[in-house]
C-alpha cells in the first residue's frame, strides 16, 4: 500500500485496526501483518471500514466478542443490513469485511460458511444486484 502523506497513513492504519487486532489474536506478528496490508489496495480498506465499524458496534451493544461471535451473531448483523435496504454487493463487501476479523472456526473463514453462504444466496434472489 503506497501512502503519499503520514496522515493518509494514519487514517489506513486507524481503518484496519480492528484487522490487525484479529490478526495479533491469531498470533501473527506485526512485521508479517504488515506485509500482509500491503497487499490490501487503499480502496478495499475504504470499503471495509464503514463495516467494520458497524460490526464492532453492533458487537458491543449485545456484549459479544466481535473476532469469535457466535453464528448467529453473524447472521443477525447481516439480516439487519438487509433490513436496511442495503444491496446484495454491499451486504456481500460486509460479508468480506467480517471475514478479515473473525477467526475462523474449524478452519471454515466466516464468510465461506456453508450457512453464510447460503444466506448470502436468498439475499441474491431476493434481491439481485442491477446491471451496470
Amino acid at each position: 500500500m503506497q501512502f503519499t502523506s503520514s496522515s493518509q497513513q494514519a487514517v489506513a492504519i486507524d481503518n484496519l485496526q480492528s484487522i490487525r487486532e484479529s490478526f495479533c489474536q491469531r498470533a501473527i506478528l506485526s512485521k508479517a501483518t504488515n506485509i500482509i496490508f500491503q497487499s490490501w489496495s487503499a480502496g478495499t480498506q475504504k470499503q471495509y471500514a464503514p463495516y467494520l465499524k458497524k460490526w464492532h458496534d453492533f458487537c458491543s451493544k449485545r456484549e459479544v466478542n466481535s473476532y469469535n461471535p457466535p453464528l448467529n451473531t453473524v447472521l443477525d448483523f447481516l439480516v439487519s443490513l438487509h433490513e436496511q435496504g442495503l444491496s446484495y454487493t454491499t451486504i456481500n463487501n460486509a460479508r468480506s469485511a467480517l471475514s478479515a476479523v473473525i477467526l475462523p472456526t474449524d478452519n471454515v473463514n466466516i464468510g465461506s460458511h456453508p450457512i453464510i453462504s447460503c444466506f448470502m444466496k436468498g439475499i441474491y434472489k431476493s434481491n439481485p444486484p442491477m446491471p451496470r
